[in-house]
């Protein structure tokens, strides 16, 4: 019998709800959190003892998600920075000095559209913004100005947030 209080608790969520702790716990939890966690996921015997199937479809959808955003940033990011540079060298035309900048809006556009998907997504199904940030090789910036973060004066690529939300939206609710 459990004497642990939170361990207690932990008992009483379903495999999705310990799937979405789980990986909260990622870059934050003590080895006992992760014990308690772990210790709470249903196990079913077979030919031998399993963790439950129903976790293992939540938090490789979580990660996958994680990964999912992660390539679409990082892809953004990549053509961001290659835009800049090209406004560095000299004797760049006009042409291609205004369509690098295009170029910039457009990434800047689009990554802002991203962080809104992440943060409504996350948001919907527990999962903290954070963790998928660092999990995509990033770096947390839930408490950055987004004005911080970009340079330009621009709104989010509304377009591109809906195809994203949806394509993410899938990968979740497998």
């Amino acid at each position: 019998m459990k004497t642990d209080r939170i361990s207690k608790l932990y008992d009483g969520l379903n495999s999705e709800e310990l799937a979405v702790l789980r990986f909260n716990s990622y870059i934050d939890a003590s080895e006992l959190e992760e014990k308690r966690i772990i210790d709470a996921i249903p196990r079913f015997t077979f030919e031998k003892p399993i963790t439950d199937p129903a976790y293992w479809r939540h938090l490789t959808a979580i990660s996958a998600f994680a990964a999912a955003w992660g390539i679409s940033y990082w892809k953004l990011m990549a053509g961001r920075y290659i835009a800049n540079t090209t406004l560095l060298f000299d004797g760049v035309s006009d042409e291609q000095f205004n369509e690098a900048f295009s170029n910039i809006g457009v990434a800047e556009s689009r990554l802002l559209a991203l962080e809104n998907v992440l943060v409504i997504l996350c948001d919907k199904y527990g999962i903290k913004a954070d963790t998928v940030r660092i999990a995509a090789g990033g770096v947390p910036t839930s408490s950055l100005d987004p004005k911080e973060i970009f340079m330009l004066d621009i709104k989010p690529d509304l377009e591109y947030q809906e195809e994203m939300q949806s394509a993410f939206e899938q990968l979740l609710s497998e």
